[in-house]
């Protein structure tokens, strides 16, 4: 079946006027922004199911493994740490390696299985203390969040970006519906009322235009009944969601009104129509928000730093590279750490300006040399 037909709305300046009303303005400025907000959400919306396919499909496993080769280097320093043939600097620097690559560990391996040896080189033992970098960030962004919203609870995961995007989602929903003064909400309550009776009014005589001229039970011609009702679904979804431009939209596509119609809305029920394109936007910037906390929150993203899903994608192949080198250069460093004395070595080189990759012409060494266990 081909693709319906969207028609433009848009009001146009007529002939004899110079320039459009300020309303007139207004509606064309939020038909645009709408539109582009709506292109924002379905880019969201359509990065999901991919980016959580790559995510378990490439991401995950590359963490797992990342993993297992750490718990594999803290178990194999520990059994180099009581070597007699160790300095106490060189046991002191095993001992920092050990907790610093705990710290990263936790949150990714089983923790009982490096709670005592990282309470061997570090001598803590609360669990408090052993908290991963990603369970520090969710305290911290709970914090910063509980500050401008209040009390989010503690009724679900906040390490669980998904959750805590809901939950923020849901207090955002609320701070909207918020009086900003007590005095005020009787007042407000009233006129919030009136807007939405009139509101729903101008939907309900749109809707009731469409479902009149398109309803397929009048339909005789059996074709004709097909593509009505596939019209009126169309119609029924756009009157559930409020979508004023969507049923202005089929109005036009129907030919129950024509551009002249849209150039001529009186001025009342423009102002009307205004009010419910803005509502409209309001509730896709609120979805907008919703959608993108996730990936906000999993990039560290600054609350207004401007985040796309083509920059998420781009962030997440960058992650991807940079675990696959980390896991080549943990299974040469754990090929090579198999003597005291390339111990030695790898802890002499230890320490290094970040990413510092050790040279191959040190992994050649002759394995077979001298063994100092």
């Amino acid at each position: 079946m081909p693709k319906p037909h969207q028609a433009v709305v848009q009001i146009h300046q007529k002939a004899d006027h110079k320039t459009l009303s300020s309303e007139q303005n207004k509606f064309n400025r939020l038909i645009k922004k709408i539109k582009k907000e709506k292109e924002r959400l379905r880019q969201w919306q359509t990065l999901t199911p991919d980016f959580q396919e790559k995510l378990l499909k490439e991401y995950q496993p590359l963490i797992a493994l990342t993993a297992k080769l750490q718990t594999t280097m803290v178990l194999r320093l520990d059994e180099f740490y009581n070597r007699r043939s160790l300095t106490s600097s060189e046991r002191n620097k095993i001992s920092y390696v050990i907790c610093e690559i705990c710290s990263a560990l936790f949150t990714h391996s089983d923790p009982d299985k490096l709670k005592m040896i990282f309470k061997k080189h570090s001598g803590i033992e609360s669990d408090a203390e052993l908290q991963g970098p990603d369970d520090i960030m969710a305290d911290m962004m709970k914090e910063i969040f509980e500050a401008q919203f209040g009390d989010l609870g503690d009724d679900f995961d906040h390490s669980d970006p998904q959750a805590f995007g809901q939950r923020i989602a849901e207090k955002m929903n609320e701070s909207h519906g918020e009086p900003d003064q007590a005095a005020h909400e009787e007042r407000r309550n009233a006129a919030h009322k009136a807007e939405q009776a009139q509101i729903s009014q101008s939907i309900k005589t749109i809707y009731r235009q469409l479902s009149t001229a398109a309803h397929p039970d009048r339909e005789t011609d059996p074709d004709e009944r097909v593509r009505k009702t596939e019209i009126m679904k169309r119609i029924n979804a756009a009157y559930k969601n409020k979508d004023l431009l969507k049923l202005l939209a089929l109005q036009l596509e129907l030919e129950q009104i024509d551009q002249d119609h849209i150039n001529t809305i009186a001025e009342d029920r423009l102002k009307a129509y205004n009010k419910i394109l803005q509502n409209q936007l309001d509730q896709l910037q609120i979805e907008i928000e919703q959608a993108e906390l996730p990936y906000r929150m999993s990039a560290n993203a600054a609350p207004h730093e401007s985040i796309n899903p083509k920059k998420m994608f781009q962030q997440l192949d960058t992650d991807i590279r940079a675990l696959q080198q980390s896991i080549h250069q943990l299974e040469k460093e754990l090929a090579f750490l198999t003597t005291v004395r390339h111990m030695k070595i790898w802890l002499k080189n230890y320490g290094m300006p970040e990413n510092t990759v050790l040279s191959d012409s040190l992994f050649d060494d002759d394995m077979d040399d001298f063994d100092f266990r």
